[in-house]
């Protein structure tokens, strides 16, 4: 029998060893994957998390840390107050989470084989207005995108950016006896992009304003959302009503 004949056998099982081992990876890898989706927050979660920031009327920049399972703070409290309190006139949605009322949640996208991002979440935004109506009551206006990272990323396009585009636009119109307290969201908005999901940079065309009115006991909410803008008048008594959910 010749040395070459003796060889096949050999590399054939190193082929087999090969393959078996790769698959193991693979199965590995897929099943930290796996384990990691299941225990992931929802999109729903990143949501209320950040209605909960509006509500008591503090700025958060926060991220999910998969390796520890634990939401992590971004931005200490001396960084955050030296951040200025509003962004002033003429700025929108792409502004405001530079502000102490600004709100970031972010869900990191998972990176499966290192080529793909999948289900990443960030919701950004923060505090576009404030009023102070005829009887003290504080009223504000908020706003957050809601962006989704996932499609193809390999390590070759990393000056790019991450595959991310913007789904949503919401609004809030809330209610505040004075700045200490709970905010009573008293409406709500929701815009998605009329012909599907937008790039980021979108939100720089989206912004809001308060104005009051007080022979009539109105507050003005007018919204820009890309080419389409939305002007409506709230009574001051719906103000002191009963609230409405920050999401339906």
């Amino acid at each position: 029998m010749t040395r070459s004949a003796l060889r096949h056998p050999k590399d054939a099982r190193r082929g087999i060893l090969r393959w078996l081992f790769r698959a193991i990876l693979l199965f590995g890898l897929l099943a930290v994957q796996s384990a990691e989706a299941s225990d992931r927050p929802t999109l729903d979660d990143l949501r209320t998390r950040w209605d909960r920031y509006m509500v008591e009327g503090r700025g958060a920049h926060v991220q999910y840390a998969p390796w520890s399972a634990k939401w992590e703070e971004l931005t200490d409290q001396d960084t955050r107050n030296g951040l200025p309190d509003h962004t002033g006139p003429g700025r929108g949605l792409g502004d405001v989470f530079a502000t102490r009322a600004g709100i970031v949640v972010i869900l990191p996208a998972r990176q499966p084989l290192l080529l793909w991002r999948r289900d990443g979440w960030t919701i950004l935004g923060g505090r576009l207005g404030r009023i102070v109506i005829g009887d003290g009551k504080i009223v504000e206006l908020y706003a957050r995108s809601v962006q989704h990272e996932d499609g193809f990323y390999p390590p070759t396009r990393i000056h790019d950016g991450p595959p991310t585009v913007i789904t949503m636009f919401e609004f809030f119109l809330l209610s505040r006896s004075d700045a200490s307290t709970r905010g009573l969201v008293v409406r709500r908005w929701a815009v998605t992009p009329p012909d599907g999901p937008v790039d980021t940079g979108a939100e720089y065309r989206v912004s809001g304003g308060l104005a009051y009115e007080e022979q009539g006991r109105r507050v003005g909410v007018t919204l820009q959302v890309l080419d389409s803008r939305v002007v409506e008048e709230v009574p001051v008594d719906e103000l002191q009503a009963g609230g409405v959910p920050a999401r339906p």
